[in-house]
């Protein structure tokens, strides 16, 4: 049987099309993104694919072969609930739209698009640029016509990655359409509560290497953490957030949500030290041997953004 051709917009590390290629029924053909770091570990990990370094809205669909399968991740930042209260830029968001055009251009069998949850909310601003809240979702409903008229099925969900065999807890907008009348097949959970048990993040962690003493350089509000996980783990080894709402978790349990920055500390004994770009590299659930470039800032950046893999796996094997 031939492996669908899919191209990977807004394509980042490849963290779908890892999935994709994970599945065994997909071979990825073409990738795009404007961060020249993220194109060349696309690039390096995907080697007899194409590649194009570029903003989407400078780029033509004609760039791209043949292909049965189009995957978009538009960006998510001004969707997303860390954005806080700062005005909305309205052509960041706008690039949903981008997805539509190259769908029309193309016409694949498959269209799958991810988002943070936040994307449904899509609607216009006032000109402050802050969210109409009457409006919330009128143009997610617009967009989502659009690929209807473009003649495709579509549905929408909701899904956990760590659901789907992550050891990270992220969930995330996921739509599936198919070209025709048949609609698309969501992937059933294969982990949680009458299912197999969640995966842990204990197995990526490293614990035979342990941070600097916390004694004099820890900041009060992570000290707090730090005592707060002392009481329901002891010693350790426990996690921590640098930063957020979090206090501490176990590391028996999926890690909470990874970002583009360092995020979570390690905990042993009175050492305090942030996971590593390959602990979280594994927490996210991309394949061993999987290459990341640029600056290790860069790479922790890419791992944040990314579609964690077996999320995409599962997505891409209910439709086989």
């Amino acid at each position: 049987m031939r492996k669908r051709r899919s191209a990977d917009l807004f394509a980042g590390a490849g963290g779908w099309s890892a999935g994709a290629r994970l599945s065994g029924a997909v071979d990825v053909t073409f990738g795009l993104n404007h961060w020249l770091p993220a194109v060349q570990t696309f690039s390096a990990n995907f080697p007899d694919a194409k590649v194009v370094n570029c903003k989407i809205e400078t780029c033509s669909p004609s760039e791209c072969g043949p292909i049965d399968e189009l995957v978009a991740s538009p960006s998510c930042r001004q969707h997303s609930n860390g954005r806080s209260d700062r005005p909305i830029e309205e052509q960041d968001r706008a690039h949903a739209w981008d997805v539509v055009r190259w769908l029309d251009w193309h016409r694949p069998e498959f269209l799958k698009v991810e988002n943070v949850p936040q994307f449904v909310k899509w609607g216009p601003c006032d000109d402050e640029g802050h969210a109409i809240e009457s409006e919330r979702g009128a143009f997610f409903e617009l967009w989502l016509q659009a690929i209807k008229l473009s003649g495709y099925a579509v549905e929408w969900h909701k899904l956990n990655a760590m659901d789907f065999g992550a050891r990270t807890d992220r969930e995330r907008f996921v739509l599936m359409a198919r070209k025709g009348k048949r609609g698309p097949v969501f992937p059933e959970p294969t982990h949680g509560p009458g299912r197999l048990p969640y995966l842990s993040v204990a197995d990526c962690l490293d614990l035979g290497s342990p941070g600097r003493p916390m004694a004099g350089r820890i900041k009060p509000k992570t000290l707090a953490r730090v005592e707060h996980g002392r009481k329901r783990f002891g010693d350790g080894p426990f996690l921590v957030k640098y930063f957020g709402t979090g206090i501490s978790a176990s590391i028996d349990e999926p890690l909470s949500t990874l970002t583009t920055k360092h995020r979570h500390g390690l905990v042993i004994g009175d050492t305090l030290r942030v996971l590593t770009n390959e602990e979280m590299r594994k927490a996210q659930g991309f394949p061993d041997g999987y290459i990341f470039c640029g600056r290790s800032d860069e790479v922790t950046k890419q791992i944040g953004n990314s579609v964690p893999p077996p999320l995409s796996r599962a997505c891409c094997l209910s439709v086989c």
